[in-house]
């Protein structure tokens, strides 16, 4: 009887071994093959075992809080539509933020210093330009500095997040800006804050994280030894997320907001009935409301501090605003342009609220209406003809789309900047409380 347990766990054992060898043998065929038959330039430094284990250089989940960092990622982002000769080089300190210091270890604010901190989503965040400097953020930081320095030193800090809304914008405020004193809140916003709800129904979606794709992220420890054996096949080939959702769906979901969002109508599941066959009553009574709450509580909760809402760029308006207006059976529907009337709504219950240091940019409205589609080329602030594509300015912009929105913005922020800095109180909460 012992004697045929022993054969019998000795067989399953040679089994198991004999398995995993096919399994690691099959790994190496088609890792030589994929090496030597489906190379491309960029390649070593694209599947280099030497860096992290991510394909997007945020490992953030949307909506969920839950930031990872610090990572730094060089190669091919192929979720972007413009791609570089050197690839991408970002990186995110350990909150998961492109700025250059931790919020648990900014240097302390000097006498003179002058604090922007900015909130949105990807757009925001700078996602489309091939490094930190690129970024918008970056910018017009070193532009602000140049015009405004020495009496005024400028800091912007970039506190944006993937997939942002206003109310995410508001909770990431709560948690992160108050030690680092900030002196205006700059809000680049629009996009996310109409769609991600009116396709999700929600607005905290911890449940639905729309941020992750099934591509190569972080990996468990006890499949990182694979990724460094075999990174094309892990990596290039999707074996390596096919894995970690087998054995560790919990930890890496790999639910992709293009997976579920045809599945549901309107996305409007965790809403009231009525709501699933009127989306213009939840564009006004829910969509519109929370950007305007949100941007409220944030003065509120910041003591009345000066907030410039940026309207962010997408692609060409008259088009954008037809698909979106078709894609919620919104054609006709709406007072307004699906991209317009949110923001005509906002400025109009927002300002004055608290004080009057409300500024509102429209950056898509200004920035598209220089642009003459006959010859594809944008009639710029100096009277210059820019030829642009594509990936100029749409929800992600490239270096160039960076660099011309920094020129854009630049100047308008200088002049808010010597306003509100006339008109800051010594105590700006002390006054705000004694008021209110």
């Amino acid at each position: 009887m012992l004697a045929g347990i022993q054969r019998l766990l000795g067989s399953i054992a040679l089994a198991a071994l004999t398995a995993i060898f096919c399994g690691v043998a099959m790994l190496a065929v088609v890792e030589t093959y994929s090496r030597f038959f489906l190379y491309q330039p960029g390649d070593a430094e694209r599947y280099s075992v030497k860096r992290d284990f991510l394909s997007f250089y945020t490992n953030f989940v949307s909506h969920t809080g839950q930031m990872i960092g610090p990572q730094h990622f060089r190669g091919v982002i192929p979720s972007e539509g413009r791609q570089y000769p050197g690839g991408f080089d970002i990186h995110v300190n350990k909150f998961g933020f492109f700025t250059e210091f931790p919020v648990d270890a900014f240097p302390l604010k000097a006498s003179n210093e002058y604090r922007i901190v900015l909130i949105g989503a990807s757009g925001a965040q700078g996602h489309g330009a091939r490094t930190n400097a690129d970024m918008f953020y970056s910018l017009i930081e070193q532009q602000l500095n140049d015009l405004l320095s020495p009496q005024t030193k400028i800091r912007v800090i970039n506190l944006a997040q993937p997939g942002d809304m206003a109310r995410q914008s508001l909770e990431i405020l709560r948690g992160f800006a108050h030690p680092l004193d900030p002196d205006m809140i700059l809000a680049y916003s629009g996009h996310p804050d109409i769609t991600e709800p009116m396709e999700s129904g929600i607005f905290m979606s911890s449940s639905i994280p729309s941020g992750i794709q099934d591509e190569n992220r972080s990996y468990p420890w006890y499949l990182e030894w694979l990724v460094r054996l075999f990174p094309r096949t892990m990596l290039r080939h999707g074996v390596g997320p096919k894995l970690r959702g087998a054995f560790d769906e919990n930890r890496f979901r790999l639910r992709d907001a293009y997976h579920f969002l045809p599945q549901i109508d309107l996305g409007l599941e965790n809403q009231n009935s009525s709501n699933k066959t009127d989306p213009k009553g939840f564009y006004y009574d829910h969509v519109v409301s929370n950007i305007v709450n949100s941007f409220k509580a944030m003065k509120r909760e910041f003591c009345g501090l000066p907030i410039v809402i940026v309207r962010g760029i997408t692609g060409p308006p008259d088009q954008t605003n037809t698909e979106l207006e078709k894609r919620y059976h919104l054609t006709g529907k709406l007072n307004g342009r699906f991209l317009d009337e949110w923001w005509r709504l906002a400025k109009a219950q927002l300002t004055g609220y608290i004080n009057g240091q409300w500024y509102f940019l429209d950056a898509e409205q200004d920035i598209w209406s220089r642009y003459d589609p006959k010859i594809q080329k944008l009639s710029w602030l100096d009277g210059t003809k820019i030829p642009i594509t594509g990936t100029t300015f749409n929800s992600h912009l490239d270096n160039l789309g960076q660099r011309l929105f920094a020129q854009w913005l630049v100047p308008k922020l200088e002049l808010i900047i010597r306003k509100t800095i006339a008109e800051r109180p010594p105590d700006r909460c002390e006054a705000y409380f004694r008021s209110h």
